[in-house]
């Protein structure tokens, strides 16, 4: 891949060796400057639909299939399993992760995540007529607490993945060049 071709090379010198081993540095962080992670002079939005990959975005914006990760980069993805799943993808995450993909993995309550911690439910119970003095204690009405089963989760989760940010085209050239002086060390 020509991107490590471009990492600087580091020196170690094993114990016992007269010779040096060379290798790259991969441990190089890049990133976007705070002030531009926002600006939409430099950066665009685009929403993906469930297919398309960072290699396709970037060919279509920019006629280079290989600057795929720069989109990572701008969208903060480490791992390129976090990228958008495509239907069948996300059915076989969820079946491997979960052993109930239906079981419920939290509620919602006026479209917020609801806190239903063990020791705050009683629904619509109270004993001998009493009124709870806990102001901790919250009477649940289980018809204004909807859940969420883990496959909607995880699909939720994933769906929220399709609106990303990319450099826009006009910008890119100058983008490869300053990437290229950081990873040649010389200060951008």
């Amino acid at each position: 891949m020509k991107l490590f071709r471009k990492l600087p090379l580091q020196s170690y010198l094993f114990e016992g060796d007269d010779d040096y081993f060379f290798f790259r540095d991969i441990f190089i962080k890049l990133r976007i400057l705070e002030s531009l992670r926002d600006s939409p002079t430099f950066l665009t939005t685009l929403t993906l639909n469930s297919a398309e990959r960072a290699d396709v975005i970037a060919h279509k914006l920019y006629g280079r299939s290989d600057l795929f990760w720069t989109l990572y980069l701008v969208n903060d993805i480490v791992d390129p399993n976090e990228w958008l799943m495509d239907t069948r993808s996300i059915d076989v995450f969820i079946k491997k992760k979960y052993d109930n993909p239906g079981a419920t993995h939290h509620y919602v309550r006026n479209g917020q995540v609801a806190d239903l911690r063990a020791n705050q439910i009683m629904i619509n119970k109270r004993p001998f007529g009493t009124v709870d003095s806990d102001p901790e204690f919250d009477i649940i009405d289980p018809t204004t607490y909807y859940p969420v089963s883990n496959a909607e989760h995880e699909e939720s989760v994933n769906d929220s993945k399709r609106i990303i940010r990319a450099i826009r085209k006009e910008y890119m050239p100058s983008f490869l060049i300053d990437v290229e002086k950081k990873l040649r060390g010389t200060n951008v």
